[in-house]
């Protein structure tokens, strides 16, 4: 649905909304169904919905969508949640040095990726230097 709405420039007018906050919207309702799907224990599910995230903000990208700081935590709790810790604490560290957190259009903090960076590592007993 959000696709066609974005694509239809006639639509957006008569909703009087913007192509962007419908891609936004999208991106934000495949983050939340990941998190459910984790809640729930449904891994692949959760896998499925990161991979589509990962797909819809490289398709996205043009539209300059500041949304890959949430994209990544959550690819990152999904990655956690599937047992791939590695990986999981990689992209939190990566996310915790490059993220412009005050610029992102979907809310992620600085002090949220750094405790489940810390909670990951505790818990992984990861021995990679931070």
């Amino acid at each position: 649905m959000f696709r066609i709405v974005v694509r239809d420039q006639a639509l957006q007018e008569a909703l009087k909304v913007h192509g962007s906050e419908f891609g936004i919207a999208e991106i934000d309702v495949a983050i939340r169904a990941s998190a459910i799907s984790r809640k729930l224990g449904l891994l692949e599910d959760s896998l499925a919905d990161v991979t589509f995230l990962s797909e819809l903000t490289n398709c996205n990208g043009q539209q300059d969508f500041k949304v890959d700081g949430a994209v990544k935590f959550e690819t990152s709790n999904a990655l956690y949640d599937r047992g791939e810790l590695t990986s999981s604490i990689s992209i939190l560290r990566n996310l915790d040095d490059t993220c412009q957190y005050d610029h992102q259009q979907l809310s992620i903090s600085r002090s949220d990726v750094a405790a489940t960076l810390v909670s990951y590592e505790n818990n992984g007993e990861c021995s990679t230097a931070y």
